[in-house]
C-alpha cells in the first residue's frame, strides 16, 4: 500500500476506533492511550496486516504457477 492508502485506511480505521458506540468504544477495559498512542497502534497493526497480505499473495500467485 502506498502512503495515500496508508493515511485513508488509518483515517478509516481511526473513526471506528474513536466511535464512542463502536466495538472498541463499548469496551469497559480500555487502554489509558492518548489519541497519538492510540494512531500510533492502529498504524503498526495496518502495516502489519498490509505485510501479510502481500505474504499471501505471494503464497497464491506461487501456488497458481504450478
Amino acid at each position: 500500500m502506498n502512503r495515500t492508502e496508508y493515511e485513508t485506511m488509518l483515517d478509516a480505521l481511526m473513526q471506528n476506533i474513536e466511535k464512542e458506540n463502536g466495538n472498541f468504544g463499548a469496551c469497559d477495559e480500555r487502554p489509558a492511550l492518548s489519541p497519538a498512542q492510540r494512531r500510533t497502534v492502529a498504524g503498526i497493526a495496518l502495516m502489519a496486516v498490509d505485510q501479510y497480505h502481500q505474504h499471501l499473495s505471494k503464497r497464491l500467485a506461487a501456488l497458481e504457477e504450478l
